[in-house]
């Protein structure tokens, strides 16, 4: 699993802390301010898929992604149960990205997602 790897239970609730972080041009980084961006979290079953997204957020509402600091690029990522209850138990793929006010699309990182059964299954 990657530095980003989600593993969750199908069905239940997780809430995916996010750091922006942008590297300058002599190597440091310094936090990505997400003033006046859209944060956009998708998952599918593989990248290459063509098919259309299993999992769609976006920080255009706020109950899926609260961007609570945005000066230093910090946003909460929301997973309810009717976003994987439906799904079934494997690896998909997932990433984020950012888009600014001035439309420039910033991919902050792509990982995977893994979902497994559990045992209790919640209505």
């Amino acid at each position: 699993m990657g530095d980003n790897a989600i593993r969750m239970v199908r069905g239940t609730t997780r809430k995916l802390r996010l750091h922006v972080t942008e590297t300058l041009e002599d190597g440091t980084s310094q936090d990505f301010d997400l003033t006046d961006c859209t944060v956009h979290f998708r998952a599918k079953d593989k990248v290459e898929d063509e098919e259309p997204a299993l999992i769609v957020k976006s920080s255009a509402q706020a109950s899926e992604i609260e961007v609570y600091a945005a000066a230093e690029g910090k946003a909460w990522i929301k997973l309810v149960p009717a976003d994987t209850q439906g799904l079934e138990a494997k690896q998909y793929r997932y990433d984020v990205w950012v888009v600014t006010l001035a439309d420039e699309r910033h991919s902050v990182f792509e990982d995977s997602l893994t979902i497994v059964a559990g045992v209790t299954v919640l209505p």
